[in-house]
């Protein structure tokens, strides 16, 4: 009687299992291996890079990528949605922001990096200043900004190194915080005001990469550098921006 009855309570134990099984497993197939993307663009393989006998640079769109030959990509505008099954590519998530999306192997992304174009408001050319200053550098007088004092040392070293680096007369001082971090401090080498405490907040807790020159007023803020690829950047670092020094102050370049 007991093991009639054992032996009934294992069947009815063995039929919930694989209905649950199988529950489980219809549920799992439905679900496609990437969420809906959207419209599909073509890619155009342009010249060799040289680094290997397949490696080969793709331009589509804004991006730049380096991949092996035979990589598919595509463009995907997210406000145009399209069924998964429809695309080309493998469908992996190579970058995306809040307009588009680019899709392809990241296998076959021979340095797992996509560069992108730099937007018009972002080249140097395009915020240029009237001259550079050549003449004798003030010394950075810290009672303009005392809050600059936490990094007096590392100031007056940039100012004494770097000269004017930045928007005609400024030295545009980059003070270690940590790997990769850097903290911005910006001094006129003219009256030797000090410029910190006014700042977009990312700058005073530290960026991970800029880009600036003496005779633009524009900077680049969390950045990747490729010499290869002139016109273009990687965001590696996430957060890229774009900032111009307008009447002493700091504002998104446009």
């Amino acid at each position: 009687m007991h093991r009639a009855r054992r032996y009934f309570l294992f069947c009815i134990c063995f039929f919930i299992l694989s209905c649950a099984t199988k529950e489980d497993g219809a549920k799992t197939d439905s679900i496609p291996a990437h969420p809906v993307k959207s419209k599909i663009a073509s890619v155009l393989p342009h010249d060799s890079v040289g680094k290997k006998k397949h490696d080969t640079i793709f331009k589509i769109a804004d991006f730049l990528v380096e991949g092996y030959d035979g990589l598919v990509l595509e463009v995907s505008d997210n406000r145009h949605p399209v069924p998964f099954e429809k695309m080309k590519s493998k469908g992996d998530t190579l970058y995306s922001d809040s307009r588009y999306t680019l899709l392809g192997n990241f296998d076959e992304v021979s340095n797992r990096i996509v560069y992108l174009k730099y937007p018009k408001a972002a080249k140097f050319e395009q915020h240029p200043v009237d001259s550079v200053y050549r003449g004798i550098l003030a010394k950075p007088d810290f009672k303009t900004d005392r809050k600059a004092l936490w990094y007096v040392t590392m100031v007056k070293s940039e100012c004494r190194t770097e000269g004017v680096n930045f928007a005609g007369h400024y030295t545009l001082a980059t003070i270690g915080c940590g790997c990769p971090c850097q903290v911005i401090v910006v001094i006129d080498r003219i009256t030797g005001r000090i410029y910190f405490s006014s700042l977009p907040k990312m700058m005073k807790e530290g960026v991970a990469n800029e880009d600036f020159r003496a005779d633009s007023r524009l900077v680049r803020i969390n950045i990747g550098l490729d010499d290869e690829h002139p016109g273009y950047y990687s965001d590696f670092y996430g957060g890229a921006c774009f900032y111009e020094w307008r009447d002493s102050v700091f504002v998104k370049a446009r």
